[in-house]
């Protein structure tokens, strides 16, 4: 069992950050949970292997995507980016964390 730092609720996924690690359940219809695309639903929590090393401090979600900050000042976005929420120049959806390149430290 993993002890949880951080916690946040989009509008039907969750994203618990533990020391080493970040965990993600619910919805993943736009890829929100950050596991890829081949799992729609979640109904237990999944570990985000694409944040591994990352030392993510702090998560925040959205209705259908969510987004993360590392100790290093850095940000990764996935999910729905239909009005380009996920700041990526793109409207493309993320089914799996990428680094938002603008905002590099």
């Amino acid at each position: 069992n993993a002890s949880v730092s951080e916690a946040a609720a989009g509008e039907n996924h969750n994203i618990l950050v533990s020391p080493t690690a970040v965990f993600a359940c619910g919805s993943n219809t736009y890829g929100q949970l950050g596991i890829g695309e081949e799992e729609k639903i979640s109904r237990t929590f999944h570990h985000v292997k694409a944040l591994d090393d990352k030392h993510i401090q702090m998560v925040a979600c959205g209705a259908e995507h969510s987004c993360a900050l590392t100790s290093k000042g850095e940000v990764y976005t996935w999910g729905l980016n239909f009005k380009g929420q996920l700041g990526s120049g793109s409207f493309d959806n993320r089914y799996e964390p990428e680094l938002v390149e603008n905002l590099n430290p």
